[in-house]
């Protein structure tokens, strides 16, 4: 197999190929499959290696990640991009930033509408767990490291990402016409949604395409468009800052409190966002100012969050009606995740933006 047919089956992962796309000798290469559960997006793999020489400085294990196995989600997943997009990212814009995983190859195929994957293993950290979320000390971390990304891309200050990353409101139309269908699949298949987030989702129809031109005014930045727990790798130290962040497949340019308010409401504890969530919008605001970015308020940064959290009901419907979220994890993610932002849609008072 040649470096340019890379795998995507287990079984075509070969030492021989490995070699080609690392440059070094490899004896032995073993897979396994990780994530599940979890990685709904694609198929994730740790590749254990062993090397002819001992002194490569590469590590034993590295992270292969490809396509997913399910044919309707792949095929969901190539129209949206985002496979090209996360192969792009690490190809070309990954190697220069702290919070990513470090990139060893990466190649998109699209003609057959395929990528393929080999970064940084980052097991050594603690990963997040969405459904249990995290203490007050890692959410801060979190966003002060999302400020610390969008600082580095801010429109006003930044070098401006390629072309090739979209904005919030490319493909609108798209979503516009999804929208109402996907919340009808959610309510047929997903029990408990609350009436309130149901009611939500039938305001926000009409308005979708004005909601997503609204996160994609300028100033804009490079947003990770995922920010989960379940993505989110922290030190072991508590005396080391930093955490590493996985899964790129859906970054936009946008407004940057897009990040903040995807991870506040789907991340974070109701109780401990209710009672912190001034504070971590505060410490966001705050490290952006202490990275170059001038001008920005948090009053916009509040205005910012409400017209998010709109585009993530959009964003929740299209992607929980369309991936498996079968598995128990899977359902108890869900129903996470939906009950949490339909608390801080209620608490930020986001609807009347529509108004």
């Amino acid at each position: 197999m040649s470096i340019k047919s890379f795998p995507i089956l287990p079984e075509r992962m070969t030492a021989s190929w490995l070699e080609s796309a690392l440059g070094v000798g490899i004896a032995s290469v073993d897979v396994e499959p990780i994530g599940a559960g979890a990685g709904f997006a694609g198929s994730v793999y740790r590749a254990r290696i062993e090397y002819k020489e001992s002194d490569t400085g590469l590590p034993d294990a590295l992270i292969w990640k490809t396509v997913s196995n399910d044919e309707r989600t792949r095929h969901f997943l190539t129209t949206l991009g985002v496979y090209e997009r996360e192969a792009r990212f690490y190809g070309q814009l990954a190697d220069g930033l702290r919070i990513a995983p470090r990139p060893y190859f990466s190649r998109f195929d699209a003609e057959e509408g395929t990528f393929c994957l080999i970064i940084e293993d980052v097991s050594y950290m603690k990963p997040g767990d969405q459904i249990a979320g995290c203490a007050f000390e890692e959410a801060l971390s979190v966003v002060r490291e999302a400020a610390r990304l969008h600082s580095a891309f801010w429109s006003e200050k930044g070098d401006a990402p390629p072309d090739w990353v979209p904005t919030f409101d490319g493909g609108s139309g798209y979503f516009a016409r999804m929208h109402s269908v996907a919340w009808r699949q959610l309510e047929r298949t997903v029990e408990g949604i609350p009436e309130g987030l149901i009611e939500a989702a039938r305001r926000i129809g009409p308005r979708v395409s004005d909601v997503k031109a609204r996160i994609s005014r300028a100033p804009l930045t490079l947003t990770h468009g995922d920010l989960r727990l379940d993505n989110i790798f922290f030190s072991r130290d508590p005396s080391a800052d930093g955490i590493k962040l996985i899964d790129w497949q859906a970054i936009r340019m946008g407004r940057g409190a897009y990040d903040l308010a995807y991870f506040l409401s789907t991340s974070v504890p109701a109780e401990m966002r209710q009672s912190r969530q001034n504070e971590l919008i505060g410490a966001y605001v705050e490290t952006l100012r202490a990275h170059g970015v001038e001008g920005y308020t948090e009053v916009e940064c509040r205005e910012d969050f409400g017209w998010a959290l709109l585009d993530i009901v959009t964003f929740v419907g299209i992607i929980g009606s369309t991936l498996d979220f079968q598995s128990a994890r899977g359902l108890e993610l869900s129903g996470t995740i939906i009950s949490r932002l339909w608390q801080t849609i209620e608490d930020n008072s986001a609807l009347d933006l529509l108004d």
